[in-house]
């Protein structure tokens, strides 16, 4: 158990577990909104978000659905709960943004990181890669590369070798 996030009844008011709730699922909802969208599997995201509740004391409930991620978050006691929805942006496959996020739930659960640390190591996020293909057209008739133009995607396979050519299979 985390001491610096643990949601305690006994020691402080409603208001105040209420709002502790309320930031925990607001994190829960980007972290795993942000990990399905990056293709990361349901069974990550559950185990992950399950490592975060039990070191921050709490117990998480989560629904994902094809566009949203719905969490239900209670107190340990069961008397209070705060739910959110978060949208999921379709960004396509990270498997840095996946690596990062898991070692980011390692950490809150080994190190006692705190909610804003763990808030502010989730929103800084590097940009991801990019591939930089060569300019080129492949022409599907006579499977041609002709350098000075964009690379268009035909009828035909297209494939780059690792030199960088571009191969074409009818």
């Amino acid at each position: 158990m985390n001491p610096n996030v643990t949601v305690d009844t006994a020691v402080i008011t409603d208001h105040e577990v209420h709002n502790q709730l309320k930031n925990i699922a607001k994190f829960f909802c980007d972290y795993a909104s942000t990990l399905l969208s990056s293709g990361a599997t349901t069974m990550r995201i559950q185990r992950k978000v399950k490592q975060m509740a039990e070191a921050w004391d709490v117990e998480a409930i989560f629904t994902i659905m094809p566009a949203n991620v719905l969490f239900t978050l209670w107190d340990k006691d069961g008397e209070h709960s705060y739910t959110c929805i978060s949208p999921l942006a379709h960004a396509g496959i990270n498997f840095d943004t996946i690596t990062r996020l898991s070692r980011l739930s390692d950490e809150v659960f080994t190190e006692d990181v705190t909610l804003a640390e763990a808030n502010e190591k989730l929103q800084t996020s590097p940009s991801p890669p990019h591939l930089s293909l060569p300019s080129a057209q492949v022409c599907s008739s006579s499977c041609q590369v002709c350098p000075s133009a964009t690379l268009s995607m035909t009828s035909s396979m297209v494939t780059t070798s690792q030199h960088g050519a571009v191969l074409c299979t009818p």
